[in-house]
């Protein structure tokens, strides 16, 4: 049989910086990407075989590796075909001319660590042939320049791809919640959270991945485990991979779950063979969760082939993600902080990323956590900089955490950085796989 091995998804916290750069099919929603999604999936794995397979491909890839694999996925299926974390729409109206109205849509996700944000605007019946602020609360973001018949189409994302779509504007607000008002000259609307993450409704939950060694007191064989849970657009699928090695040669072995035998693995003749049972099968070396499989406990559920056996236990626990947008109590200078952090097989990773716009030009600016002074943000001629402090960094843009960082980060802490300061929050944005793929 062949031997495959699932690894648990992993997403390092990179962007996992800030949203901001993902190429997007012109004019299409981010949600677009699942149909791309659905032909890889009919074409290599299962949907959570393939996620995973390309995320780890890619974990600890640099930055521009990353954008290249992205660009790459989008030149090839035409948009990412991972999740949106954050959408939020809303239906534009003039209350002057009920003829007119509009559609405005603020999205953002990521892709192999390489972050997004998608914001397409369209309205019908405006004034024809004229040209109309785009404005999210009281910045103006860009222009819709109508037809004849006062239709038209702004389409603006942080990694703009063809013709039709424009770069984010450099004052483009840090912040964009539910209850932001946004308006088209005399048309406007308020943005609310849209239902099931994602312009087609779809979501995907974090997978939650089980795992043990396999051991025989009386042999040499070894084996592995690994038992993974995923639920998209809330169909949950379940897959159970077992491998053994060493075993008695050519033999059938009964495999047990929790004391439910589920099924049986063939060795070869030196004694390996492998079963994957999945609730959603794919190819010829998947079979169909039998219907008794049994209710699978973290730390209390025994896989047993044969005369091995293992004890099923998390392999990584969840991911910690605040985030705050930075204010000027003395000017006009805005910003965003991110801190990241989570464990995986008993390692420990966190990044935390400042970036700051408008700041005091050409210097350098202290960042602290509480009272506690982690770097500094240099700043260019316009006054913009980052920061990027990772405990295990990739590439030239971020550095090591340095020794003296916190070691307790929560919600309601004070990030400064010169005269910005945030209070941290937990994101609660849906995630499509939460360690998504290191920046």
């Amino acid at each position: 049989m062949t031997n495959r091995s699932h690894k648990p998804t992993r997403s390092k916290i990179r962007r996992h910086e800030e949203l901001e750069t993902r190429n997007m099919l012109s004019g299409h929603s981010l949600m677009a990407a699942f149909a791309a999604h659905n032909q890889i999936v009919s074409t290599f794995a299962s949907p959570p075989a393939v996620t995973q397979q390309i995320a780890n491909h890619f974990v600890g890839a640099a930055s521009n590796t990353r954008v290249a694999a992205h660009n790459q996925v989008v030149s090839t299926f035409g948009s990412p075909f991972l999740p949106s974390e954050t959408v939020l729409t809303a239906q534009l109206t003039d209350p002057a001319n009920s003829s007119a109205s509009g559609t405005f849509t603020y999205e953002t996700g990521s892709l192999f660590g390489v972050p997004v944000t998608l914001v397409t605007v369209s309205v019908t019946g405006a004034a024809a042939s004229s040209t109309l602020n785009v404005s999210i609360g009281s910045t103006v973001i860009g222009q819709i320049t109508t037809d004849s018949t006062g239709a038209g189409t702004l389409v603006l994302s942080s990694n703009p791809q063809g013709s039709s779509q424009q770069p984010l504007p450099a004052d483009f607000p840090t912040s964009v919640t539910a209850g932001t008002e946004v308006t088209v000259d005399t048309l406007g609307g308020m943005l609310a959270a849209q239902s099931g993450g994602g312009g087609s409704g779809c979501s995907h939950s974090q997978p939650t991945v089980l795992t043990t060694q396999l051991t025989d007191p009386s042999s040499s064989a070894t084996g592995t485990a690994t038992y993974q849970t995923s639920t998209m657009n809330g169909t949950t699928t379940q897959q159970l991979t077992v491998s053994v090695t060493g075993a008695a040669a050519t033999t059938t072995l009964d495999v047990s779950v929790g004391g439910v035998a589920v099924g049986q693995i063939t060795t070869d003749a030196n004694g390996a063979g492998t079963l994957i049972l999945s609730s959603n099968p794919h190819g010829a070396n998947e079979q169909l969760l039998p219907a008794d499989f049994p209710t699978i406990t973290a730390g209390t559920t025994t896989v047993m082939v044969g005369s091995l056996g293992g004890t099923l236990a998390l392999t990584s626990s969840p991911e910690t993600r605040l985030s705050s947008p930075l204010t000027d109590t003395t000017g006009s200078a805005t910003g965003s902080v991110s801190y990241e952090t989570g464990t995986e097989n008993g390692v420990t990773e966190t990044e935390f990323t400042v970036r700051v716009r408008g700041a005091t030009a050409d210097s350098t600016l202290d960042v602290s956590i509480g009272s506690t002074v982690v770097g500094q943000v240099t700043t260019d001629s316009n006054g913009d900089g980052s920061l990027v402090l990772s405990s295990n960094p990739h590439g030239s843009n971020q550095q090591l955490l340095p020794a003296n960082f916190p070691t307790t980060v929560t919600a309601g802490t004070t990030v400064t950085v010169d005269t910005l300061s945030g209070d941290l929050a937990t994101t609660t944005a849906g995630r499509g796989h939460r360690w998504r793929g290191w920046r």
